[in-house]
């Protein structure tokens, strides 16, 4: 799992949506992932943080992205691997 500030790193995540690609670039590799849905969630939602039988991303952020203060939703992608 991601998470990240909406004002900062995860600022454009709005305009990912179902099929787009991720590209997660790390010291140990490069995995490309496909976005399998996106969800709008309650802050306290836990229901996002479950295993999965495939090799998963979840990448959430605050929600709505240009709410001032402490958000009170989260945008959370699903992304299914694809490549490594």
């Amino acid at each position: 799992m991601l998470s990240g500030h909406r004002n900062t790193i995860f600022r454009k995540l709005g305009q990912v949506g179902k099929g787009d690609r991720l590209i997660v670039e790390a010291a140990y590799g490069t995995f490309t992932y496909k976005v399998k849905k996106v969800r709008i969630v309650d802050a306290d939602d836990r229901t996002v943080i479950v295993p999965k039988l495939r090799a998963t991303l979840t990448v959430s952020t605050c929600y709505p992205f240009d709410f001032i203060g402490s958000a009170p939703k989260r945008y959370v992608l699903v992304a299914n691997l694809i490549e490594s």
